[in-house]
């Protein structure tokens, strides 16, 4: 009959593989050290320097609700806008003429995320009532109706409100929503059937999620325990595939891709935003600058994937260049690395909080400002013809 090992062989063996960890931490890091090129700093030069900006103008307001606008959201073809409010309302809007096409009363009031198919005529909604409602926006010719409709479909499930939803392919099949429960589900939007828990690896609320553009399969989210994660709807596993951490000192209130789906950037409370590469698992640049000392709120890139528009609470919306923030080139250790524990289990984990200060800070291009308050979203039109911002003075602007 084979013995069991005793107490103290295995505690050597446990010391063992933690010291072996930490060596292979530290030689990822150099790896990664010598490979760092500078990232996008140095690929700016004055010659490419966008003259873009100087002329973005609301061109738009979308006047309606009689409470705070919570979240938006844009159809795949650039016309239509679905919108959220603290009033209990969610109004599709016509984006080019600014009338409402739709209206349709919540049970509740505290609804923050919405998602438009238009393929499907469908648009989903969630918030401080842990479901989220699916309902069938009704043809242009119709009057909007202002009465309680109650929806086609409601999925059940989260133990916490949701801040986030996304459909995930253009047939409405599926849709992934993120909690305050710290998990983000896949459901199954036809049976109103959860397909797959993800989670709970985030230590708090997950606040957003994005999925990504160029493979419907991957998708990020960000939470206030200060990491953003990524995660791939294939895997047999329901772990994250990559954690960033290391970046914000707070609450991570916004995650958006970039439309090639190699990248994305981050959205935080500490007033600041940033751009990690998916291939390189490392951070690209930082945005902050002095004036910016209040939270970022959201997040939404140009088509191009040039210019970020950051929402804050301060009522603006600031407008960065992507290639624009300055970093030092080859400072150590300021790619990250992952520890070797994360990378066992297929995780990445980048950087110390001692590192952020390598990528120093820049200024925006343009600053957009006139709303009366808090801007609670921004998104830019698939199209890139324009970029829409929800806010606190309970109104929504174009601009272009």
């Amino acid at each position: 009959m084979p013995t069991l090992s005793a107490p103290s062989s295995a505690r050597e063996r446990i010391a063992t593989a933690r010291a072996r960890c930490e060596q292979l931490q530290g030689e990822i890091r150099t790896v990664r050290h010598e490979k760092r090129t500078g990232g996008l700093p140095c690929a700016r030069s004055a010659a490419c320097r966008p003259a873009l900006c100087a002329d973005i103008e609301p061109r738009r307001e979308l006047l309606g609700h009689s409470n705070k606008v919570l979240a938006c959201c844009w159809s795949s073809d650039s016309r239509r806008i679905a919108s959220t409010s603290q009033d209990g309302h969610l109004v599709v809007w016509d984006g080019v003429t600014t009338a409402k096409l739709d209206v349709i009363k919540l049970l509740s009031p505290f609804t923050l995320a919405v998602a438009l198919d238009d393929a499907t005529e469908h648009v989903a909604s969630g918030g401080l009532d842990n479901t989220v409602s699916i309902h069938r926006i009704r043809s242009a010719h119709h009057t909007p109706a202002r009465g309680f409709r109650a929806p086609t479909q409601t999925l059940c499930g989260h133990d916490g409100y949701i801040s986030c939803c996304r459909y995930v392919d253009r047939g409405g099949t599926r849709l992934l929503s993120a909690s305050g429960d710290t998990s983000c589900v896949l459901w199954d939007t036809e049976r109103g059937a959860d397909l797959r828990r993800y989670g709970r690896e985030h230590a708090g609320d997950v606040l957003s999620l994005a999925v990504c553009p160029a493979n419907e399969s991957l998708f990020v989210s960000g939470s206030i325990d200060l990491t953003a994660r990524l995660w791939d709807l294939r895997c047999a596993s329901d772990r994250s595939v990559m954690c960033f951490d290391g970046m914000h000192t707070s609450d991570v209130n916004s995650v958006a891709f970039l439309p090639g789906g190699t990248a994305f950037g981050t959205a935080s409370e500490d007033s600041s935003c940033a751009l990690f590469d998916l291939r390189s698992c490392a951070q690209l640049c930082r945005f902050e600058c002095a004036a910016a000392t209040s939270g970022a709120t959201s997040l939404s890139f140009s088509k191009s994937g040039r210019l970020a528009f950051a929402g804050y609470e301060d009522h603006t919306v600031r407008v960065w260049d992507t290639l624009g923030a300055a970093g030092a080139a080859g400072a150590a250790g300021a790619a990250g690395a992952g520890s070797a524990a994360g990378a066992a289990a297929g995780h990445g984990e980048l950087g110390e909080l001692g590192e952020r200060a390598a990528f120093g800070s820049c200024e925006p291009i343009a600053t957009l400002a006139g709303h009366g308050g808090q801007v609670s979203a921004v998104s830019v039109a698939p199209d890139g013809s324009a970029v829409m911002t929800a806010s606190w003075d309970t109104t929504l602007r174009i601009w272009s």
